[in-house]
């Protein structure tokens, strides 16, 4: 007996034999084999042909996804009814995950329409479809996009539509107003306010007390433009909302930073001397800086401003103002500046506001949270620190009778560093801790958010993720040991259940109300042209395309033709002959292989070299090649008639090409 009958002896329909998985892998990989071919033989070679994997986890399926044998995909699907579901052990992938991965467009396409599931995680928790924009373009570099959005949606803060589960396009706002590129976007419980590039300001909501700054207290489902009723034009730089009121840090005519507020004042939030009791149109804060604003922050019961040297806040003194507190008088009716934060020496970085605390960072990397009437110092010369945000803090309810009714709230304070990474500080566990993810791959957070039951971030690949925060099991005094080398360890952690928001996949920012019922996420467009940034800069690109014409075999699944001159092979690529010439794209149409004749081998590659980098040896300056002399005309055998022809050419400053062609 051969050594072919012994493999293949006794094969059931239950076959699990990893022999038979790997002949089968090393037979689809072979170009020389048609579809109708292997079909013949796996069926020949295994019973189980559809089931068996290979010694590496994958099956004839995931292989002929791979290569792009979109018949033999069909046949293993529709009459042995394979699997088209199954994760290969390798990575996780399905055949779809696999098809996309080695560019096979045409059988993704034909697995989607077998039923192919495209929400299906691999190892690293990427779908297939998640693996094709990963490979794209980062949104790193850009500000401004278009507005996608969910939630609940009960007091149509987030425009007319219903409740969503999932993102959708604010269309009710890119329609009406088709120009405009959002770059900042606020939500709070009764409204939101959007942000242009134009430096424009749209709101939607209940316009109770004015919050919506539209000179109007009904209803608005639509986002409508603000007018500031200003005899100059004001350019928005920023926004901030709480949930009654707004706060505008704007750009006038002169270029000088101004204030405005809006809103209800029943909490003397709005800035304004004397102190109204509402404010439907944004009204000037006529307070003056010793220098220009750098940025603004609110809560529900207050508003601050901060510049490069200090720090403002006024509104109800519950304890989180940074001012003492004064007998029989809780409210501050004006920007007054904090004297416990000594900024003159360490300029002001960042301020995150809750309803009931205020962080500040400055640029040393110190942070302080303003909170029951003093200044608490929770880091210390985090030099790596790029962003902060704080949620919840306890108020003082003898401030105002409405605080009696206030739940209590955890404070906690989230930080992000410059490489990405989250650490979070929380009243019942102070001390600042990393937090680590559950999904097992290593994820660099581009900008983060916090409210009351999660975390919420996108990613520096545009993807967007909710985060619940699991209780940290404290080490014992016994459990601790003194070591040399300090490494990350887990139970010194913060550990977030992550799962993602789907539908996002260039996200620039995320923000959501105080209660995580209703959330926004700017995405950029994807023609926009800021996304195309980073695209490696020409000489990088002509060595990466060099580099892909010199390493192409006739072995590997990346080249998808052959031209053959003669005996000469050249595996190459039909989207970058077809850019560079109209008469090889005819050529093409859905041939993997070409045959030329009456051509000569030596001129062909260097014009393939042409077509992919713009360059050849033809076009160098100075002495021709000896393998290119023969080509040129006068060329003789003879020492002399070289010497000669060296000559002519020694003073020669560039050789014509088309000549020698």
């Amino acid at each position: 007996m051969n050594k072919t009958q012994v493999l293949y002896r006794d094969c059931t329909e239950n076959c699990r034999s990893v022999s038979h998985g790997d002949v089968i892998s090393a037979a689809i990989t072979k170009r020389c084999i048609s579809d109708l071919e292997l079909c013949s033989y796996l069926n020949y070679i295994c019973t189980n042909c559809e089931s068996v994997k290979d010694s590496v986890g994958r099956t004839a399926l995931h292989l002929a996804a791979s290569c792009g044998r979109i018949e033999l995909v069909r046949w293993l699907v529709k009459i042995r009814n394979a699997n088209i579901n199954l994760k290969d052990e390798e990575s996780g992938y399905t055949p779809l995950h696999r098809s996309l991965f080695y560019g096979k467009i045409h059988v993704a396409v034909e697995l989607m329409k077998l039923g192919a599931n495209s929400s299906i995680y691999d190892m690293d928790s990427l779908t297939a479809v998640e693996h094709v924009t990963k490979d794209g373009h980062k949104p790193l570099d850009c500000y401004s996009g278009n507005l996608y959005t969910w939630g609940l949606n009960n007091n149509n803060s987030l425009g007319s539509f219903s409740s969503r589960t999932i993102p959708e396009s604010l269309d009710i706002f890119h329609k009406r107003y088709p120009e405009a590129r959002v770059q900042q976007v606020c939500i709070d419980k009764f409204h939101s306010l959007i942000i242009s590039t134009d430096g424009d300001a749209y709101s939607c909501g209940h316009g109770l007390g004015g919050r919506l700054g539209l000179g109007t207290e009904q209803t608005v489902v639509v986002p409508t433009k603000i007018d500031f009723q200003s005899s100059e034009k004001l350019y928005v730089l920023k926004a901030s909302i709480a949930r009654d009121h707004c706060l505008f840090l704007t750009y006038d005519g002169r270029g000088d930073t101004v204030l405005y507020s809006c809103g209800s004042n029943k909490y003397k939030v709005l800035g304004l001397s004397p102190a109204p009791e509402k404010v439907l149109i944004p009204r000037k804060i006529k307070k003056t800086f010793q220098q220009s604003v750098d940025g603004i922050s609110t809560g529900r019961f207050h508003s601050a401003v901060w510049t490069s040297s200090a720090l403002y806040t006024w509104g109800l003194n519950a304890g989180q103002l940074g001012h003492e507190p004064i007998s029989g008088n809780y409210f501050v009716n004006v920007p007054k500046q904090v004297k416990v934060i000594n900024a003159e020496n360490c300029s002001i970085k960042q301020v995150a506001s809750s309803d009931g605390a205020i962080a500040i960072m400055n640029v040393k990397g110190d942070i302080y949270v303003l909170h029951e009437y003093q200044c608490r110092k929770i880091a210390s010369k985090l030099l790596n620190v790029v962003d902060i945000a704080v949620i919840g803090g306890n108020l003082n309810t003898s401030s105002d009778k409405d605080l009696k009714n206030e739940l209590a709230k955890e404070l906690k304070v989230l930080v992000r560093t410059n490489v990405g990474n989250l650490l979070l500080w929380q009243e019942s566990d102070q001390q600042l801790c990393r937090c680590i993810f559950s999904i097992p791959r290593t994820i660099v957070v581009h900008q983060m958010t916090i409210n009351i039951n999660e975390v919420l971030f996108v990613t520096d690949f545009g993807e967007a993720f909710r985060g619940v925060i699991k209780p940290r099991k404290k080490k014992t005094l016994l459990e601790k040991k003194n070591a040399f080398h300090n490494f990350l360890v887990r139970e010194e952690c913060v550990t977030i259940k992550l799962s993602k928001f789907p539908r996002i996949h260039r996200g620039i920012s995320i923000v959501s109300d105080p209660r995580g019922e209703d959330y926004c996420v700017i995405q950029a467009s994807p023609y926009n042209q800021d996304l195309h940034q980073d695209i490696p800069p020409t000489g990088d690109l002509k060595k990466c395309l060099s580099v892909l014409l010199e390493d192409a075999n006739e072995e590997d699944n990346i080249h998808d033709v052959q031209i053959k001159i003669g005996s000469n092979v050249f595996p190459a690529h039909k989207y970058v002959l077809a850019h560079s010439s109209q008469i090889l794209q005819n050529l093409f149409q859905d041939e993997s292989e070409l045959i030329l004749k009456d051509v000569n081998v030596d001129l062909f590659e260097q014009m393939l070299l042409f077509m992919y980098t713009g360059d050849c040896d033809l076009l160098l300056v100075g002495k021709c090649p000896e393998r290119f002399r023969k080509y040129c005309a006068g060329y003789s055998d003879s020492k002399e008639n070289e010497d000669n022809l060296s000559t002519n050419n020694k003073n020669e400053k560039k050789r014509n090409p088309s000549k020698i062609l």
